[in-house]
């Protein structure tokens, strides 16, 4: 956030010595949308398209804000004019692909897809889009497999890549788990844990310090360290976590159901008794976004009042379990 803050104030520096700069005005439209400020964003791109009209760098920003905006029906519309002047753009037609995603329409979506990598069968990113709908869609196997691609995107980079990926093989080795995403994505898919554990010599989990007094008790797991603390020069065989539903071929009747497979400390337990004592059973925890670096936050937020609406039907307790920023 502070990086796109700076650049926010170049930007206006340069426009204030040299008002026609276009590449300043254009630039400082992206720092705009970067922090959040859609509405200044647009209409300080509506200036330089005025001078610009035909730009495609700045017809991409206008649309990514429509859609940030949930514009969705102007965003598609402005990458087809796109695509009409620039046919050959696979990445313009993904752009569709998503914005019909975003706007309920996931079947749209995947002909979009496929489309996309009729024409461009390598295109990683499309077949990572592909593999989300088929994962909302319940279609494990496939999903989990084109998921896979994600390590071919160009934002995506493997912590200690010389590594050797595990296959699912039994080894008489240490298999070396990585959290490579949220808190929420490491507590779901540590249940493989134990499935993997019956195939090598040990597990050792990388993970976030905020979890691992949960994680160690996870059957399967014989050590947790922190992310980043190691040169991983000690192992040889690592395997991300949302990479295990690959390996063991999940499809929806036979994801690791042994519950509870996490069990917090009875320190933990009985703190938490001693808050909620007197309030009504059920105890119902809500958390309604993620993380507030995320670049998809504003899309993952679910409203205060949909939470609201909920409690008037429902004779419960609801304890929001969300922490503000530090």
């Amino acid at each position: 956030h502070q990086q796109p803050q700076k650049a926010l104030s170049w930007f206006d520096s340069a426009l204030l010595r040299e008002p026609g700069m276009p590449s300043a005005r254009l630039n400082r439209a992206a720092a705009l949308r970067q922090l959040g400020r859609h509405h200044e964003a647009l209409t300080c791109l509506r200036e330089f398209l005025r001078g610009s009209p035909t730009s495609s760098e700045a017809r991409l920003l206008l649309a990514a804000i429509l859609r940030d905006l949930g514009r969705y029906t102007e965003a598609i519309e402005t990458y087809k004019e796109l695509l009409a002047r620039e046919p050959q753009r696979p990445d313009v037609l993904l752009y569709v692909g998503n914005t019909q995603y975003l706007m309920g329409d996931p079947e749209a979506a995947l002909q979009t897809y496929e489309e996309v990598l009729r024409h461009s069968p390598q295109f990683a990113e499309a077949h990572l889009s592909r593999s989300l709908i088929w994962l909302a869609n319940g279609d494990l196997r496939r999903g989990f497999q084109e998921y896979a691609y994600r390590w071919q995107c160009a934002e995506s980079q493997v912590r200690g890549q010389y590594l050797k990926f595990w296959d699912g093989t039994i080894v008489d080795d240490v298999v070396f788990l990585r959290a490579e995403q949220g808190l929420g994505d490491s507590l779901q898919f540590v249940r493989f844990a134990s499935l993997v554990r019956a195939r090598c010599a040990s597990v050792v989990l990388e993970a976030p310090l905020a979890l691992h007094h949960l994680l160690r008790t996870c059957p399967g797991v014989d050590a947790v360290i922190d992310v980043g603390i190691t040169k991983y020069t000690q192992y040889k065989i690592q395997i991300p976590l949302l990479d295990l539903p690959r390996v063991f071929a999940t499809e929806l009747t036979s994801i690791p159901a042994s519950i509870p497979y996490l069990q917090p400390s009875s320190e933990r337990q009985h703190l938490w008794q001693e808050k909620l004592r007197g309030f009504p059973r059920p105890w119902i925890g809500l958390h309604g976004s993620c993380s507030q670096t995320s670049p998809t936050q504003g899309l993952r937020r679910i409203p205060r009042e949909v939470f609201e609406a909920l409690t008037h039907h429902v004779t419960a307790t609801f304890i929001s379990l969300e922490k503000a920023a530090p």
